[in-house]
This record gives structure tokens, sequence and C-alpha cells, in this order.
């Protein structure tokens, strides 16, 4: 009976610092709600470049028209190869992955080239 003591109290003091060294690792809401910003995704054929103002207007299907900025961080792709910004034309189907800023404006983060004209 003396020897099942002292082995219940280190039983308890592991138990104790097992959940004590658990409880950061759990509470971390915030870094997750930053991950799962979700990439918007806009795909069609390009009708208008302003490379003036860093905007490319695509219609996707019908008459849906979407304006879509883009800046110096966008990374531009023509089948899996870096790409510049004059590979765009009218005409040109692309895919933009992206978000919306503040103002409710599309800014693509990729723009995929997928056809030449």
């Amino acid at each position: 009976m003396r020897h099942r003591y002292p082995n219940l109290a280190l039983l308890c003091m592991v138990i104790a610092t097992s959940l004590v060294l658990a409880a950061p690792l759990t509470a971390r809401p915030d870094e997750a709600k930053k991950q799962d910003v979700k990439q918007l995704r806009v795909e069609g054929s390009i009708v208008l470049i302003s490379k003036d103002a860093s905007k490319i207007t695509i219609q996707q299907g019908g008459n849906v028209r979407r304006t879509i900025l883009y800046d110096e961080q966008s990374r531009l792709s023509f089948r899996n190869k870096s790409s510049s910004i004059y590979m765009l034309k009218e005409g040109v189907r692309v895919i933009c992955l992206g978000k919306e800023n503040d103002k409710k404006e599309f800014l693509a983060t990729r723009i995929e080239i997928r056809t030449e004209k």
C-alpha cells in the first residue's frame, strides 16, 4: 500500500503538466482565421486591357464582365512558366486568382494565361 500513493501522485503530476503544455497549442483561433482566407477565382476572355491603370476586363460566360486589378506582386504565368504582362491581349483566355480589396475590387495575386489569341 505504501508504493501506490507515490505512483498516483506521479501520474497526477504528469497529467497536469501535459494539460498545461497542451493549452497554448489549441488557443490559436486568430492565426487559423488568417490562413482560412480563401482566394477567389475568376476566369474568362480578356475584353479590354488598360496597362496604365493596371486593369483588365474579362468576360465570363454570357455577358458578365469583371474588372481585374493587378500590381507588381501579381504573378503571371503561361503553361506553368513565368510570363510578363505583354502576353495579355484581347481575346486571350485567363484564370485569375486573388481577393477583394477594401473597395470591393478584385485584386489578382496570380494570372494564368490559358490560351493565346
